[in-house]
């Protein structure tokens, strides 16, 4: 989303809760259609899953792939050890939900509504090692 983030090397990251956002659809007969972006709801279960979060102060794993804008590096055309090709997801590490806030964001539809979008703050947990991202010096 437009307004997510990367901050302090990662250790704070803003991202909203995910799905509803515009994207190419795949019908069965393997045509492609283009769908545009709609309200998120405190009911998807995305959404749902990360508000539980918070309210119960769990920590959570967060992970990427390889299509995410604000990291650092590409994932996708990286070396693996063993010389393979790229990695499509990766562990960022353990984190806690800081803070959550509904905003609303422009969408691309033709009409130029905006829609709802639940933000997360995403904070990095102390006690475990330095972002494996980060130089160990």
């Amino acid at each position: 989303a437009r307004r997510d983030g990367w901050f302090h090397d990662g250790r704070l990251i803003i991202s909203h809760g995910g799905g509803k956002g515009a994207n190419l659809a795949r019908l069965a007969s393997g045509k492609y259609i283009s769908k545009t972006a709609t309200d998120q709801l405190e009911s998807d279960w995305s959404v749902r899953a990360l508000l539980n979060t918070y309210h119960e102060r769990l920590s959570m794993v967060l992970l990427i792939d390889d299509r995410y804008p604000h990291f650092p590096y590409d994932l996708a055309n990286s070396r693996r050890m063993g010389g393979g090709n790229g990695y499509t997801y990766v562990v960022l590490g353990f984190y806690f939900i800081k803070d959550t806030w509904v905003e609303l964001e422009p969408s691309d539809s033709k009409d130029g509504a905006a829609v709802v979008r639940y933000k997360f703050a995403f904070q990095w947990c102390d006690g475990q090692p330095c972002p494996w991202w980060l130089s160990k010096e």
